[in-house]
């Protein structure tokens, strides 16, 4: 059974949508879980800023919601606990921020770059990108909307989560093939 790992900060998703809000996710989450497990994925769901589940995972709690270093470390303890085949962070960078890093492109006037690449590698939190040249990890997003007061987008994009229905299997070869044989003398 393949393993998936939602992250989240749980602070941050009250303060964003309310308790009422947050409810509402947490009840999207649990249905693609369920869907998940029909599909052979064992999927939970882990707040960063849960202090009991970050020791569990041997890691430190988030206590500041925009710390990109601070996600990142929480992010790195989870994964090194569990070892997921996938991991997805649940919701906008308000929720878990990108982490900034500084912009390589000296000519270019932004001297930072938010980004999610740390998240996808084992090398420790740093700003420079060239310690990130190493992907080691399958990570996505779960995108809401930046600053809603409302879930609706976050809620429907775990929604399309878990309704998602993958193609059958295709293989360009047999197409080919099964095309030709009727030309075939």
């Amino acid at each position: 059974m393949s393993v998936k790992v939602l992250v989240g900060n749980k602070a941050a998703l009250i303060e964003k949508y309310q308790k009422a809000g947050f409810g509402k996710v947490v009840a999207a989450v649990r249905v693609l879980i369920a869907a998940d497990k029909q599909r052979g994925i064992d999927t939970s769901l882990i707040f960063l800023d849960d202090p009991v589940a970050m020791r569990r995972h041997r890691g430190k709690a988030v206590t500041d919601l925009r710390s990109g270093q601070q996600h990142k470390e929480a992010i790195d303890a989870i994964y090194h606990s569990v070892r997921p085949d996938y991991l997805a962070i649940l919701d906008a960078p308000d929720v878990v921020p990108h982490v900034s890093m500084r912009n390589p492109a000296p000519e270019d006037d932004d001297p930072d770059v938010p980004s999610d690449l740390p998240y996808g590698c084992d090398a420790p939190f740093s700003r420079d990108v060239r310690d990130y040249r190493a992907v080691t990890r399958v990570v996505g997003r779960i995108p809401g909307m930046q600053h809603a007061d409302r879930p609706t987008l976050l809620v429907k994009m775990l929604k399309a989560s878990a309704d998602f229905k993958p193609r059958a299997s295709f293989s360009i070869c047999s197409a080919f093939f099964a095309a030709s044989r009727d030309r075939i003398p």
